[in-house]
């Protein structure tokens, strides 16, 4: 049974976010079928943060040689976050997708990633929507929240939670100051620039101790805003936060590479 918004869908089709083309299947909230094969689901990424693996890694795994496959960037570092699962590589059409999710017009394409997201994790092995109480999105700054009136984080994990009907508790995680973006920060500054930027507000503290999380964030590339993030949920006495994200940037991973090469 058709609501009134598909109604109207098929009467005034919504158009690709991408390349305009109408929207003509239902399913299709923000993303025609032609550019979301164009992206490229990560396979066998990094057992701690999602990354790609070099070739020689995922052979290995294959063959049962590796029980804890790590990248580059997670031999030499840790996090706060335990595992993060990613979807994509932050490469081609994901760029694209990326950049759109973050205006308010496009959050049925946030929804719509974030249910392909679900999709994906339903496919991975180590992945069990069981193991958590409750998703966290990446809360904005209070300023910037009022500015945008829309959180993308919030969104993807709109779309994930609707296709596991886990909880959402996005009032548990706060932003504690504003952080300038980290586009053309090394990743060093991107550690300090988020350093002690989140905090769980002592009312919400006996909520989270001794729970699991899994957080929710569009592009994860340093890792630094997640790291901050489930650093103050197990401030609070969480017993596990881990991490999904659309996309995965490979700028750090490639900077460790190549210092390591």
């Amino acid at each position: 049974m058709h609501g009134w918004g598909d109604w109207l869908d098929l009467i005034f089709p919504r158009a690709c976010a991408l390349c305009s083309a109408p929207l003509l299947d239902t399913g299709e909230r923000g993303l025609c079928g032609g550019c979301f094969a164009g992206l490229s689901p990560i396979e066998n990424g990094c057992l701690r943060c999602g990354a790609p693996l070099p070739e020689s890694k995922t052979k290995s795994r294959k063959r049962g040689k590796a029980k804890a496959v790590r990248c580059p960037i997670c031999e030499t570092s840790s996090l706060a976050v335990t595992r993060v699962f990613a979807f994509s590589i932050y490469a081609g059409p994901a760029i694209k997708i990326a950049r759109k999710m973050k205006e308010s017009q496009h959050e049925p394409l946030a929804e719509q990633m974030g249910r392909s997201v679900a999709d994906w994790l339903l496919a991975e092995t180590p992945f069990a929507i069981e193991h958590y109480d409750a998703l966290i999105p990446i809360p904005q700054h209070w300023f910037r929240r009022l500015a945008a009136r829309y959180n993308q984080s919030e969104a993807l994990a709109n779309g994930i939670s609707r296709r596991f009907g886990c909880p959402i508790e996005d009032r548990w995680v706060h932003r504690t100051r504003w952080t300038p973006k980290q586009g053309m920060k090394t990743i060093a500054e991107r550690r300090e620039n988020m350093r002690r930027a989140f905090e769980v507000p002592p009312k919400f503290a006996p909520r989270v101790h001794g729970r699991s999380f899994l957080l929710v964030d569009d592009v994860m590339t340093s890792g630094a805003t997640l790291d901050q993030a489930a650093w103050a949920l197990k401030q609070r006495g969480a017993r596990l936060v881990d991490a999904v994200v659309f996309a995965r940037g490979l700028g750090a991973a490639k900077a460790v590479s190549s210092k390591t090469a």
